[in-house]
């Protein structure tokens, strides 16, 4: 793993199953599968060692999701014990809990919030959470702004068929209430969005609108809002940065925990067979420098020079080879290209054509 010192825990395990599998939303979308408590919940006090051993390795970060973390009673011990050791905290959620007595505890350990919205209308929104929930996130919105914390909130918005072009207007909310943070998230082919994706998968074509919405949307905002779309963060920075061939930029390490102690390499991965271990059966450091953990991190790495069809792409230093862990949910294999790249191929192109126009026209031939 080599010697790290901004890990990322992103906490996934009283939310997410006893928070993922304890929630009072049903989103379709759900990789996690949330709803009822598993059996075999990882005990408040065992989570608290956990963030004790995370902080002693170089943790900075700790992410409360779910699920709904709100549902669970223990997250305020939990939060003021990551808060006094000097982690930074923020929390995902659908809002419907956030209340004011809530709200002061998420000011008094400035827990950033990631707030679900997936539509600017009742009726995507619903679609997705289940009807009514689209005016409790806008009164939990309306109370974030009230209280003048929008520069502490995301708006998190999952990319759906049925809503994503909803997102221009999620987009102009933003800009017009000063919220400066966008998180678009893409479906993973696991848990109950498995079961929905073909009602919920994006087409062809909305994958390619989505990737250019998305760019116009960062190239123009980017002085006021900030966009971040799941598996792309890096592809992005290298788009708008101009850096086509520049050294990849550090990345720090996420770990993601389930409710029943799971312990994965990234918030975006799930299989059981790249579970690295399970909270308490050996400390968090040799878990994570174990050769199952090394292993799976050299297979997501340079994987444009082992994929065929990224061997030969014209953009390979580009988009590196995708997302490994995006592929892998749908191929069950790191040494695919994920849904994606098709879709990136598109913008590509549609950006060399504005660069040859711009080269034609003798102006500046950046890619932003």
């Amino acid at each position: 793993m080599g010697a790290k010192t901004d890990i990322a825990w992103t906490d996934a395990t009283w939310n997410c199953h006893q928070g993922c599998r304890k929630v009072n939303e049903d989103c379709k979308h759900c990789y996690m599968e949330a709803g009822l408590a598993r059996p075999n919940e990882v005990a408040l006090h065992d989570m608290i060692r956990l963030v004790d051993e995370f902080t002693e390795i170089g943790g900075s970060f700790v992410t409360l999701s779910g699920g709904e973390p709100l549902l669970y009673r223990g997250w305020p011990i939990l939060a003021r014990h990551a808060a006094d050791s000097g982690l930074r905290l923020s929390m995902m959620t659908n809002g419907t809990y956030l209340d004011e007595p809530t709200f002061e505890i998420v000011k008094d350990f400035d827990i950033g919030i990631g707030l679900g919205v997936d539509g600017m209308r009742a009726e995507t929104h619903d679609l997705n959470r289940g009807k009514g929930s689209f005016a409790e996130t806008m009164a939990a919105l309306d109370l974030l702004s009230r209280r003048g914390y929008q520069r502490n909130t995301t708006i998190c918005f999952s990319a759906l068929r049925f809503n994503v072009y909803d997102l221009p207007g999620v987009a102009e909310m933003m800009l017009a209430r000063g919220l400066p943070r966008l998180y678009v998230s893409l479906m993973e082919d696991r848990g109950r969005a498995a079961t929905f994706r073909d009602r919920l998968e994006l087409t062809s074509d909305q994958r390619v609108w989505l990737l250019r919405f998305l760019y116009q949307l960062a190239r123009q905002h980017g002085d006021r809002l900030n966009v971040e779309v799941t598996h792309h963060v890096p592809i992005y920075q290298r788009l708008l940065l101009g850096d086509v061939g520049g050294v990849e930029p550090d990345r720090s390490l996420t770990i993601r925990m389930e409710s029943e102690g799971e312990l994965f390499l990234s918030a975006y991965m799930g299989s059981p067979e790249l579970m690295v271990g399970r909270v308490g059966e050996k400390p968090l450091k040799a878990l994570l420098e174990s050769d199952l953990a090394s292993e799976i991190l050299n297979s997501c790495t340079g994987r444009e020079q082992r994929i065929e069809k990224c061997k030969q792409c014209v953009y390979k230093n580009l988009c590196r080879g995708g997302s490994p862990v995006l592929a892998y949910s749908k191929f069950g294999s790191f040494e695919e290209v994920d849904d994606f790249c098709e879709a990136r191929i598109a913008l590509f192109d549609w950006l060399t054509a504005e660069k040859a126009v711009a080269l034609t026209a003798g102006e500046p031939a950046n890619w932003n």
